[in-house]
């Protein structure tokens, strides 16, 4: 986790967990949804895509932390993506 201090009024101070945002790319659907359930019981901030132009978009709306991609997919591949 990354923390950080947020005041909390009278200089207070209070830790606060930042998630971290992981984009899992695979053209899968039952594997997307199976690892986002485990990760976000890990306290990941999940955001998933079946194929590499919603990807795209996804990191393009999103500030991603760590990508997760299958190099192997129709349309835009991993390696494009």
């Amino acid at each position: 986790y990354m923390a950080r201090q947020k005041s909390a009024g009278e200089g207070a101070a209070i830790m606060e967990k930042d998630k971290i945002n992981l984009l899992i790319v695979d053209d899968e659907d039952q594997f997307l949804e199976s690892i986002s359930k485990s990760l976000e019981v890990r306290d990941f901030n999940v955001i998933t895509a079946n194929r590499g132009e919603k990807a795209i978009e996804a990191a393009r709306t999103t500030s991603i932390d760590i990508a997760l991609v299958d190099l192997k997919m129709p349309g835009i591949n991993g390696e494009e993506t």
